[in-house]
Parts: C-alpha cells; structure tokens; sequence
C-alpha cells in the first residue's frame, strides 16, 4: 500500500513536470518580465503616472492656431539709423493663424500661416525741442504688414510643460504712411503712402499653459526698403503674447493613444 501511494505521488509528480514544461512552451514568460511588474511599485513617481502621461500627449497633440503679440517701445524700432533717431517712439501689434500644421508627438514639425502686424512710430518731443527745423509738430508713421510665415519647430517636455523653440521666416507685403500735421505755421498737412515687398525672420518660444492655451516671445529681423532712397524700415522687434491651440490636423503619428 505504501509503496502503490509512493508510486502515485511520483507519477503524479512526473505528470505534473510534464505539464508545466508544456505549457511554458506555449506560453512563454519572461523572468525578466515578471521581476520588472514586481519590482515596478518599488520605481513609481508621479511623472510616470497616466494622467501625467496623457496630459503630456494631449498637449504635443494640440498644435498652434492663432496668436496675438504687442511689442513695447522699448522692444521695436527702425532700421535705419536717421528714422531710429527720428521716430523714437513706438510700438506694435501682431496677429498670426497657422492654417497647415505637421507635427510628431515630440512637437517637432512645420507650419505655414498667415502674419499681420501693425507699428506705429512717432517722433518724440525732446527731438522736436533738439531740431527747430522740423516744421511738422505731430510725425508719425503708420506701418501695416502681411506675411506667409513658414516655421519649423522642435519640442521638449520640461517642468511639466511643452516647450517648443522655432525659427521662422516670410516674405512681406508692407504698407507705410507717413503723417506730418502743421500745428505751427497754419499750412496744411501732409501724408507720404508708399507700398513696398521685403522678408521678415525670427527665432521664438512657445509655452504651453494647457491643451489649448499657451505664451510666446519672439524676435525678428527683417529688410523691407521704402522710397527712392531705400530706407530699411524693419528692424529688431520683440514681441510678446498668447497661443490659442487646437487638435492638428497634419498630427504625424495618429493623435492621441
């Protein structure tokens, strides 16, 4: 009896080795797997978590749209030497829509959009208490502008937030006006409008805020020449604003998971 009992068990043990060995043949488990989920609790942080992660790449999902910029007086002005001297007063808006948008999930891509920018320059009372032969005593000049931006851009995630710096470029249609009204002698006003084409660039930042707002600095350069002297009416610029952000349509690697 004890030896059938022993017989069993053993058996039963053979039985057993043989079944695990099948079943490990068709279910493959990694060890290096199973210590990884074990182990997994013990590397756990925040950053790591799923909402973090899904708000991660709903934000890289959301792309630029529109943007509204103001540039100060301390952060625009010409060119030129004798206009910078001149029109020492100054500032400056600035609206873009980014229609085409191709992006990875990393942020990283191309946009093709649409810029319009106003400035507004204005010579200064000190220069019109310097220089007595300036007979106008209200000049300012009225600058419109339109682009086709193309921007590339690459993105990084840092303190929780999508950063994404870019470089951009455009030509330009520009639209300039000069007024000069005679408060002094009684004669009657003047105005010069002239139309001109040049190229704009710049390298900026944008920040996101959230999924669908966000900041922006940018600086840019440009030569547009004016009149018959060709006065390069462009000059350093710096301009400041918001980023509204929608779902991208050109999103490169299917949206989000």
């Amino acid at each position: 009896m004890i030896r059938f009992a022993a017989r069993s068990c053993m058996l039963a043990l053979i039985l057993l080795l043989c079944a695990l060995s099948a079943g490990a043949a068709l279910y493959p488990v990694s060890m290096a797997a199973i210590a990884s989920l074990s182990s997994a609790p013990l590397r756990y942080s925040p950053e790591q978590s799923a909402d973090s992660i899904l708000d991660q790449r709903t934000k890289r999902a959301y792309s630029t749209f529109l943007r509204v910029g103001f540039a100060a007086p301390s952060m625009i002005y010409m060119m030129d030497e004798d206009l910078k001297y001149y029109y020492n007063k100054s500032w400056g808006l600035m609206a873009d829509c980014y229609f085409y948008r191709k992006k990875s999930r990393q942020g990283n891509g191309l946009d093709i959009g649409a810029r319009f920018t106003y400035r507004n320059f204005k010579i200064g009372e000190e220069i019109q208490r310097k220089h007595s032969d300036l007979l106008y005593e209200d000049n300012r000049v009225h600058m419109m502008s339109w682009d086709i931006c193309f921007r590339g851009m690459i993105g990084a995630y840092l303190l929780h937030e999508l950063w994404q710096l870019y470089v951009v470029a455009a030509p330009r249609l520009l639209y300039y006006r000069s007024e000069m009204k005679d408060a002094r002698t009684g004669g009657d006003d003047r105005a010069i409008n002239l139309v001109s084409i040049g190229i704009v660039g710049g390298v900026g930042l944008e920040v996101t805020l959230v999924s669908m707002f966000g900041i922006f600095a940018e600086y840019n350069i440009g030569y547009t020449p004016v009149g018959t002297s060709f006065n390069n009416v462009e000059g350093h610029q710096v301009y400041v604003g918001l980023v509204w952000r929608t779902l991208g349509v050109g999103f490169t690697e299917g949206g989000l998971p």
